[in-house]
């Protein structure tokens, strides 16, 4: 298997892209005026954890913990694309905490219609009840999904989740 690693041997252009690419879906997906101070202070642990050279899979063991504490989140995933082949892509969770909703790891192809806005770099806000039943969590949740891009590329998803009854408002998804 042809697996794409995220390494962090020293601060590289790519990584500090790809973080980039993560903290402005992040920050336009979860971010207000009334969470402005949370967002400074993640984005500070974040670019600290960079300079400081961990890699995606240290950062991977707190961060998840760190956004649903600061945003009051049900959960978050943080999963990354590997090439399974020529034609095919896994989807490997890095880091998860708190109500979760998709097994790992998986296959991209059999939830396209996830993962399509999510490669055009869009947010996908969807719930729990439209995925097919084998993949639907007990607790319905409303979920979005944050893509790591680079150059173009989707690299992995932060996938935030709330209890069904609460959305992610326009604003929080500028």
């Amino acid at each position: 298997m042809v697996s794409r690693r995220f390494k962090q041997d020293s601060v590289g252009a790519s990584s500090i892209n790809l973080v980039n690419s993560a903290q402005q879906r992040l920050w336009a997906s979860v971010g207000s005026a009334s969470v402005s101070l949370g967002c400074q202070a993640v984005e500070q642990r974040v670019l600290a954890a960079i300079q400081q050279g961990e890699s995606i899979s240290e950062v991977a063991r707190w961060l998840p913990n760190a956004l649903v504490e600061t945003f009051g989140l049900k959960g978050c995933q943080l999963e990354q694309l590997e090439q399974s082949d020529a034609n095919s892509q896994t989807a490997v969770l890095l880091g998860s905490v708190g109500d979760g909703w998709l097994s790992y790891p998986r296959s991209v192809e059999s939830m396209r219609n996830l993962y399509e806005p999510l490669a055009r770099g869009e947010l996908l806000l969807s719930s729990s009840w439209q995925l097919r039943e084998e993949d639907s969590v007990k607790t319905p949740l409303t979920l979005l999904g944050c893509p790591l891009m680079h150059s173009a590329q989707l690299l992995g998803v932060i996938w935030l989740t709330r209890s069904d009854q609460e959305t992610f408002e326009p604003a929080e998804r500028q």
